[in-house]
């Protein structure tokens, strides 16, 4: 890793929890559709602590709303595990608490990727905040 290039560890939770979110709504608009019966639906608000926005196209107002509620209902369900600014998230009482039990599998998913990212950079990558 170069020395002028940092990631942060929110970035890559950020990252990760953008891709598991996204994974689980298919946002595609068919390229052979004509862009003038094309719907725009803009969402404008906060995720993990940040501003964030959520733009779909999509030629059916009422499924473009049904996927940005799918969208928003995935991204509350991340907030729940991954937050920093939420303290009843599983990441914020794992902080807090030095240990959760019963998480959902995602965050356990997520923290092996995270273990596993430790190990390939032999601890340049180190997500905590605190020792565990």
């Amino acid at each position: 890793m170069s020395q002028g290039f940092q990631i942060k560890r929110r970035q890559i939770l950020g990252l990760f929890c953008t891709a598991a979110a996204l994974s689980q709504v298919p946002l595609a608009v068919a390229a052979s559709k004509a862009t003038s019966g094309i719907e725009f639906l803009e969402w404008r608000g906060i995720a993990l602590g940040a501003d964030a926005q959520l733009k779909i196209y999509h030629d059916d107002k009422i499924d473009a709303r049904r996927l940005l509620e799918m969208v928003l209902q995935e991204v509350e369900r991340q907030e729940m595990l991954f937050s920093l600014y939420r303290e009843d998230s599983v990441l914020s009482r794992l902080n807090r608490d030095g240990e959760v039990s019963g998480f959902a599998g995602d965050f356990y998913y997520l923290m092996s990727l995270v273990d596993e990212h430790v190990k390939l950079t032999q601890g340049v990558f180190d997500p905590t905040v605190q020792v565990l």
